[in-house]
Formats: structure tokens, C-alpha cells, sequence
């Protein structure tokens, strides 16, 4: 395929991927949850920091969205962090399906990502789950690039995503859980593959 061609058609996806979250983003009203993440969010930091414990959730979505409702408060406004989070974890998908899977599944993996109900659903609304997808594909994304090349860069930014996911949501800390499963279980797995080659030279 010719570059040009290959640009077009990642061109022709972004525009598809943005069209499909901006349609109709404030066609909806404000519903229960978002208001209280709004009313929440619009108070000071003092405030926000003191009443965090009558809530279930994490602070990075509530102080993220506190800044961001200074540029409107209207439903279309609001939503736009959620607009962007959700587009940025686009490249992530993509990137982490063509490290595992190759191009092809790649390409795959990202127009199921564009038109997935959930993300669009999510895209379009003013609370924290976008943000915690955004950051647990890009936490798996760097742990995967850490864990094949190595790098101090990988590493950072790893453990930047990874607190950022886990400070979004407490499924976050699903995401490193399920990592930390992962690594145990490879590091087991070599060291028993070691073992059974030392046993197999004793014998010789």
C-alpha cells in the first residue's frame, strides 16, 4: 500500500472516530451521576479535598474536570474532556494490537474501538470512565513496550499512566493487578524452563 493511500485511510478513520463521538454530545441532559461529578468538580480544591471521603471514587477526574469547567458549564462543554480522553486512547488501542497482533488485527482493533457503543456512550459523558480507559491502554501500552525493550522512557510512563488510572477510578487498579499477574506468572514460567534444562544437562 502506498504511503499516500496509507495516509488517507488513518486520516479517513481519525475523522470517523471524532465524527462518531462529537454527533449529538450535547443532545442529552445532565442525568444524576454527572451533575454530582459536576458539583463536585465546581466546587474549590479545599472543598473537593475535604469531601472526598463522601464519595467512592478517586480525585483525578474531579480536578481535572474542576479546570476544565472554567472554559463553560453548558452539557456540551463538560463533556469535552470525556470527547477527548476517549479519542486519545485511539492510538493507544491501535498501537497495543499491532505490538501483540501485528497491522492487520491492528486496523481491526481500532474500528471496533471507533464505533464501540461504550466508548461512544462513555465519550459523551462528563464523568471518569473515558479517562480510565485512556489511561489503562496507555499503562498496558508502556508496560508492554517496558517488558520487550527495556528503557528508562517505557518505565516512566508505565508508572505515570498507571497512577493516573488507578487516581481516575478503582477499577484502575484492576489494570496493574492484572499486569502484576502477568509478570509473576512469565517469571515462573522461565525460571521452571531453566530448571528442566539444568536437570536435563545433569543428566548428559
Amino acid at each position: 500500500m502506498r504511503v499516500f493511500q496509507r495516509r488517507l485511510i488513518v486520516g479517513l478513520v481519525i475523522a470517523a472516530a471524532l465524527l462518531s463521538r462529537w454527533f449529538h454530545l450535547d443532545a442529552q441532559s445532565v442525568w444524576y451521576d454527572e451533575a454530582v461529578v459536576v458539583l463536585f468538580s465546581g466546587k474549590g480544591l479545599a472543598w473537593i479535598f475535604a469531601h472526598l471521603t463522601q464519595d467512592t471514587m478517586p480525585p483525578l477526574n474531579y480536578l481535572l474536570l474542576h479546570f476544565w469547567l472554567g472554559l463553560g458549564r453548558q452539557e456540551g462543554a463538560m463533556r469535552v474532556l470525556s470527547f477527548l480522553f476517549s479519542a486519545g486512547s485511539l492510538p493507544f488501542a491501535y498501537l497495543l494490537a499491532r505490538r501483540l497482533f501485528g497491522r492487520r488485527v491492528a486496523l481491526l482493533a481500532i474500528l471496533l474501538a471507533i464505533f464501540s457503543p461504550f466508548q461512544i456512550y462513555f465519550a459523551q459523558e462528563a464523568r471518569m470512565y473515558a479517562q480510565l480507559s485512556f489511561f489503562s491502554l496507555a499503562a498496558v501500552y508502556f508496560f508492554l513496550l517496558a517488558w520487550q525493550e527495556g528503557g528508562r522512557w517505557p518505565w516512566l510512563g508505565f508508572a505515570l499512566s498507571s497512577i493516573a488510572a488507578a487516581y481516575t477510578h478503582n477499577l484502575g487498579l484492576l489494570t496493574l493487578f492484572s499486569l502484576d499477574v502477568f509478570a509473576l506468572g512469565t517469571v515462573v514460567v522461565r525460571g521452571q524452563g531453566s530448571g528442566d534444562r539444568g536437570q536435563g544437562s545433569g543428566v548428559r
